[in-house]
């Protein structure tokens, strides 16, 4: 079973010789003087975890609307004293607003928003140059119509996944693919300089379409038809495959009805697709992207990988959409069988199968065994 995240952390790990050390008694303005990052239009501080002295800057979120704090490291979480005081609220707001910038003065070095951190993370060409969106969806355009050609379908089989799966779920084939992987490192370029350079591998390439929720088309992701673990997504705002999962959920929010399942990877949605459940979405990675798409959800299914680092995002993603109103469960150790994620379970399945790409299961018997953190 997955383990249970502890909220209280009354106690950290340890020093070396057994020695219990105790939690820090966090305040409002205790807070206020470590440097912390300002996003969410103002109410959410992000900052170093005051718990368990970490160093990453965004790994402790405080809520300064409510108070409510979590750590995405250590997975300490509560409400600073002063919110549950109700008759505090009137200090908490004039505090605040002295911790905003005067007027004409600009902000803090100490702080940024997060329009601030998408330019820097977010090339123009993509997200405000329609030629360049434009590209993209010819490229996108062009895969699919190569899709049931070369090595691509044979890859599909292999994974077992039809071609009507596919074509359905928009995939696309590119027979030369240029990926980028990192440069070996030899004596002449050890480097950090150097090793940051990377070099262009060509491959055949799997095309996923990547979608936001209303249906526009953000981008695409490119997945190595071989044995490889090549992929790529081109840089810029980035979409989820098969959206329209998040549509079909929006309509149905009866319980009786089986819910929208968030994964990490393409393969897994596809699999999942394959075998007879449609209300699945991929994030490619672990991030939730967009939290607008989420709010007028009810309930949520989130089957991570069952790696450490999978683990730790589901958790995350967990307490995020928890704390927006969402009903979360989590697919138990049970349902993978003893494999990382749903894809190469169903791979093991498909390929015992005497009717290979043809696997169905009854997920309202799978969905049965989930669980809450």
């Amino acid at each position: 079973m997955p383990k249970q995240p502890s909220h209280s952390h009354s106690q950290e790990q340890g020093n070396g010789n057994n020695t219990p050390i105790p939690k820090p008694k966090l305040t409002l303005n205790k807070l206020a003087l470590i440097p912390h990052y300002v996003t969410k239009n103002g109410i959410e501080w992000r900052l170093c975890c005051p718990i368990h002295n970490g160093n990453n800057p965004t790994a402790f979120s405080v809520d300064i609307s409510t108070g409510v704090y979590h750590c995405f490291v250590c997975e300490a979480s509560g409400k600073l004293p002063e919110f549950k005081d109700p008759s505090q609220k009137s200090k908490i707001e004039q505090f605040l607003k002295e911790q905003e910038p005067e007027a004409g003065k600009g902000k803090p070095a100490k702080t940024r928003t997060n329009q601030s951190i998408a330019d820097k993370r977010t090339p123009k060409s993509y997200t405000s140059d329609p030629k360049a969106l434009a590209l993209l969806v010819e490229r996108m355009k062009y895969a699919q119509k190569r899709l049931g050609i070369g090595e691509g379908r044979q890859y599909l089989k292999k994974r077992g996944i039809s071609l009507e799966t596919a074509n359905a779920a928009g995939l696309g084939y590119e027979p030369h693919f240029r990926f980028l992987v990192p440069s070996k490192p030899t004596e002449n370029n050890s480097s950090i300089r150097n090793r940051l350079k990377f070099d262009a591998e060509i491959q055949p390439a799997i095309l996923f379409p990547l979608y936001n929720p209303s249906g526009k088309f953000i981008s695409y992701y490119a997945r190595a038809a071989c044995d490889q673990r090549l992929h790529f997504i081109p840089p810029g705002p980035k979409g989820v495959f098969n959206a329209q999962a998040f549509v079909r959920a929006y309509r149905n929010q009866s319980p009786s009805l089986l819910p929208l399942i968030l994964v990490e990877g393409a393969f897994d949605a596809l699999t999942i697709i394959q075998s007879g459940y449609p209300n699945v979405a991929a994030l490619i990675g672990t991030a939730l992207l967009n939290e607008a798409w989420y709010e007028p959800l009810k309930s949520v299914v989130l089957s991570f990988d069952q790696d450490d680092a999978g683990q730790t995002a589901q958790r995350r993603a967990y307490h995020k959409l928890s704390l927006m109103g969402l009903q979360c469960r989590v697919m138990s150790e049970d349902f993978y069988q003893g494999h990382k994620d749903f894809a190469s379970f169903y791979k093991e399945q498909n390929d015992t199968s005497p009717s290979p790409g043809h696997i169905t299961f009854n997920w309202k018997i799978l969905l049965g065994i989930t669980e809450k953190l």
